[in-house]
């Protein structure tokens, strides 16, 4: 047992680097949004909220769950690799 020990200690050491490498900045939010063909304007009509809101929450000067989550799910990544400052990462449990 204390032998697997240093082995999962290392596991979880790499997941935790893994999870900061994709920490995703302002400007990665909106390069990665533009190459699937999204922007705020567009995100804000489906929403129903202003490109000016979108902005704010992509730039966290503002929050807003619907925002965060319509923008984590275009994207395809957790909330927590979108807006690391909001939500954290849990792992999952066995």
């Amino acid at each position: 047992m204390t032998t697997l020990l240093p082995a999962i200690k290392l596991q979880l050491k790499l997941c935790r680097a893994e999870v900061y490498n994709s920490i995703m900045h302002p400007e990665d939010i909106k390069a990665e949004l533009r190459k699937r063909g999204w922007n705020g304007a567009k995100i804000g009509k489906k929403l129903g909220v202003s490109r000016h809101c979108v902005s704010a929450v992509i730039h966290g000067r503002s929050r807003s769950a619907m925002v965060e989550k319509e923008i984590a799910t275009i994207l395809n990544k957790p909330l927590y690799v979108v807006f690391p400052d909001y939500y954290s990462y849990q792992p999952p449990s066995d």
